[in-house]
């Protein structure tokens, strides 16, 4: 179907202009579908290599890129795309080739009403969109992609063949036709001429961005330019330049004005018609400047309209031709404005502005007389003045629904009517139009009185309102697949946090079921051993108490492992010297370096004196290296440093290094050292044993403080394991001395002797345990099987402290706390929780039951004494031997 021929101006410059932007659409529509048909004919099989060469130089040379797509389970996978599409596009043929490459370059506001394209090319055959494109260098252009259904390739599987043809100019075209649309329906309305001028200013930066306008109007009297329109110059700048003069030397638009030609003005620093205004361009920011005079077709200077490209740059020739645009409408709204009063008694100049108009207009008498229809309706809607006389012979041809008519002759009536009382125009109505040819149209018709009659304006939405209806089904769609998508990750939500706590309730259990037995072997052997044994039993039990002990580390390690990857491992943050760290550290090894007559060195390199971390954490990473470096060592000595890596003003990144003379390691092997479960060959594990979990923990936990674990080794020269974690800085800050203090001794337990411990325990043996230790203390000790039998003693008994296991029968000791803590006179009861779950978590619920403090199983006879003394004895005494008794025990071997 041919293009309609566009509504010329009357005038010779604007009606070439425009006949130009025309013929050049329609040459290039022309092509592209010849190109197709072409293309389809050359396709045909038998014609040899000449016709499939002779195809590819014309897709070379064509405007139009073909490309072919398969559907597949409603997914698009590229097919082909003709060789011409680097030349126009920008992009190779591999780039475009891959999958999701096509909608990556969609404007993001287009890709909404772009996507649909596919879906509706299997209910509709073919189907056409436009939007806008990016290339490689991130300039937009307007592309129209036009998809054609082809061929069912399988039962699953649908070929779409496509084109896209570059409308960029097109759009320019239609974008400069709807500015100066607009601009002449504001002179035909008398709108201000500021404001006119704005909109074609603003019009012109639309289309190219990055420019700045501005168009001054010649004052005849004073010969002097003034701005009418300068929406995005600073204002301050259009004081400055208001009244400029018309002559030689005077910027780009005086002098444009003076000469009666464009005056292009690359760069303004160094060009001498900006030389008494460089300071003024240099205080705003300007760089350049091009302009065009501003003429009557009589050649009567009426102003200057000025471009500020944002950059040192000369116009291209579609900026140049879009001011033209600009400056011809620019000229019909200056004199409109110069002459309205002579406007208004002038019928043929009316006619003029009313025929060159580029949308549908008609003019109505009050009696309802169609005086005049301008060609733009005649060439939209198909009437002539002949074919529509008067407001009955319209109403019944454009709306042959009588229902139809009966409504829209009603409602445009009123519209008249209330636009009269208000003396506004007549506000704007959808109408659905049937044209001469039968054809249905949707327009936004609407009116104004411009003296005693009426100017209708028709604007045309039929292709709008088509793509709203496009996008409200794409919408609602869009809405199932959301409500379904929800509902899947709702479900897929709900299935991994129950799988997260499956995971977590599996841990606790897996602790509490191990270290319940742990705490009965280990505490069965400790009471063996201080009883009266001969030597050889003696040896034995220390040897199961040993073994006891190493199994626990590795549980420890197991789990510790197990709650990082579950990410259930928090860390602390406390105030803490690294001096203490290192000197806590060594103490652990000093016996097996002393045993292997080992040299121990340690230095502190730029490491503030007081720093901020999870310092337990920092321990245990340290430990784990310093054992493995004492345990593959045999002579030479041990070395532990720190030094800052890396820092800001909030935080450090420390590296942490411990070197050994030992064995060294074999490169190959070193990359499985951090692996859990992984040695660097089987034979270390048979000569040193051990399960590998040290580093593996090592590298978790540095990750967990921000950095990272490695080695470096060679055999027979020793090793240097590293990590860094990230430590904040904490200047100024000192910590209290620590108090050093004896050992504890048997005179220290006088304070425990008669006092009376409940232990609520369901274990028969730990039980037993617990009865001798705290028997060995002096303690008279009362036993409950679970937590119910523990709210009815201490309900009835005046005990002096309770330690209260957590998982029991027919009550847990959380149940039980909580139900202590109800009563006010039991407030002060020590409740200490002793109990088998080791996790941070069971330790916060135990605290916010209202239990006072946590002995995790298996619970060592030191701590124990520390605790009691802690809450029964001299609190701030006790206080610091459980400090000690802990870092006792952290000590791996």
């Amino acid at each position: 179907m041919s293009r309609p021929p566009a509504p010329l101006p009357d005038d010779p410059p604007a009606r070439a202009a425009a006949s130009s932007r025309w013929d050049a659409a329609s040459r290039q529509d022309e092509a592209c579908a010849a190109l197709l048909d072409r293309t389809g004919r050359a396709l045909v099989p038998g014609d040899g290599q000449a016709a499939e060469n002779r195809l590819r130089q014309l897709m070379e040379a064509s405007p139009t890129i073909l490309y072919a797509l398969r559907l597949r389970g409603g997914q698009a996978v590229p097919v082909m795309t003709s060789e011409n599409v680097q030349r126009i596009l920008g992009y190779t043929h591999e780039e475009v080739m891959v999958p999701g490459w096509w909608l990556a370059q969609v404007h993001p506001d287009d890709r909404e009403a772009a996507l649909p394209m596919v879906g509706r090319v299997l209910r509709e055959r073919q189907v056409a969109h436009e939007y806008r494109f990016a290339r490689p260098d991130g300039e937009y252009i307007w592309l129209r992609d036009e998809i054609r259904l082809g061929d069912q390739i399988g039962p699953d599987e649908v070929e779409v063949v496509g084109s896209w043809i570059d409308i960029t100019q097109r759009k320019r075209v239609e974008l400069a036709m709807s500015t100066q649309r607009q601009a002449l329906e504001m002179v035909a309305s008398g709108a201000p001429l500021e404001q006119t001028l704005e909109v074609l200013a603003r019009g012109l930066e639309a289309l190219m961005p990055g420019v700045r306008a501005s168009l001054l109007i010649l004052d005849s009297r004073s010969g002097r330019l003034y701005t009418g329109a300068a929406p995005s110059l600073p204002e301050a700048y259009n004081r400055i330049v208001d009244g400029l003069s018309v002559a030689e030397g005077m910027g780009a638009c005086g002098t444009a004005a003076f000469r009666g030609e464009p005056v292009i003005v690359r760069d303004v620093a160094g060009d001498p018609l900006w030389r008494d205004f460089r300071e003024v361009a240099a205080r705003f920011g300007l760089v350049a400047c091009w302009s065009l005079p501003i003429f009557t077709q009589g050649g009567d200077l009426l102003g200057a309209f000025g471009m500020y490209p944002r950059e040192v740059s000369s116009p291209a020739e579609f900026q140049l031709e879009l001011a033209r645009q600009v400056v011809e409408v620019a000229a019909v709204a200056i004199l409109r404005h110069r002459e309205v009063s002579a406007l208004q008694a002038s019928e043929s100049r009316f006619r003029q502005l009313f025929q060159a108009a580029p949308l549908p207009l008609a003019l109505m008498s009050q009696e309802g007389q169609v005086q005049a229809l301008n060609q733009r309706f005649q060439e939209v809607l198909g009437y002539t003045p002949e074919d529509v006389p008067d407001l009955a012979a319209w109403w019944c041809k454009a709306y042959p629904d009588p229902q139809y008519r009966a409504w829209m002759i009603n409602s445009w009536r009123a519209g008249v009517e209330a636009a009269v009382a208000s003396q506004r125009p007549v506000a704007q109505q959808e109408c659905r139009i049937t044209c001469k040819n039968g054809n249905e149209r949707i327009l936004m018709v609407s009116g104004s009185m411009v003296g005693d009659v009426l100017l209708c304006s028709f604007f045309d939405v039929t292709e709008n309102r088509q793509l709203d209806a496009q996008l409200g089904r794409y919408r609602q769609h869009l809405e199932e697949l959301v409500a379904e998508r929800t509902a899947q990750l709702a479900e897929a939500r709900h299935r991994a946090e129950a799988a997260s706590q499956a995971k977590t309730d599996f841990l606790a259990n897996m602790s509490h079921e191990i270290r319940t037995p742990m705490n009965a072997i280990l505490g069965l052997a400790g009471l063996l051993e201080r009883s009266a044994i001969d030597g050889g039993q003696q040896v034995r039990l220390a040897k199961i108490r040993n073994a006891g002990t190493h199994l626990l580390s590795i549980i420890n390690d197991i789990l510790d492992i197990s709650k990082i990857e579950a990410g259930k491992l928090v860390l602390e943050q406390i105030d803490f010297a690294p001096e203490t760290l290192f000197n806590q550290a060594h103490s652990l090894i000093h016996d097996r370096l002393a045993a292997r007559q080992l040299s121990f060195h340690s230095r502190l390199d730029g490491v503030p004196p007081v720093v901020r971390g999870d310092m337990t954490r920092l321990r245990q990473a340290l430990l784990n290296y310093l054992s493995n470096a004492v345990k593959f060592t045999e002579t030479g000595g041990v070395s532990l440093s720190a030094r800052v890596q890396a820092e800001d003003v909030r935080t450090l990144l420390v590296r942490f290094e411990v070197r050994d003379t030992g064995i060294g390691i074999d490169p190959a092997h070193q990359a499985r050292l951090f692996l859990p479960f992984e040695q660097a060959d089987a034979s270390i594990t048979r000569k040193y044993g051990g399960t590998g979990l040290g580093l593996a923990l090592t590298r978790h936990l540095a990750s967990l403080m921000g950095g990272e674990a490695g080695c470096e080794s060679s055999p027979g020269e020793g090793s240097c394991f590293w990590f860094t974690a990230r430590l904040e800085r904490r200047e100024k800050v000192l910590l209290p001395r620590p108090r050093v203090e004896a050992p504890m001794v048997e005179a220290g337990l006088d304070c425990l002797q008669g006092r009376k411990v409940l232990v609520v325990e369901d274990n028969l043996l730990n039980q037993e345990v617990a009865v001798h230790l705290l028997a060995e203390m002096g303690v008279q000790v009362e036993l409950a099987s679970n937590g119910a039998e523990a709210v009815d003693r201490v309900w009835s008994g005046g005990y002096d402290l309770v330690l209260m296991d957590m998982q029991m029968p027919e009550m847990d000791g959380l149940e039980a706390t909580r139900r202590i803590r109800q009563w006010p006179e039991r407030a002060g009861l020590p409740i200490v929780a002793m109990t088998a779950n080791a996790f941070a978590e069971d330790q916060e619920a135990c605290l916010e039951v209202g239990m006072n403090d946590f002995l995790c199983k298996p619970v060592e006879p030191a701590m124990l004494q520390a605790m009691l003394l802690k809450w029964l004895g001299r609190t701030q005494d006790a206080q610091v031997n459980v400090i000690q008794c802990e870092l006792e025990l952290e000590d791996p071997s």
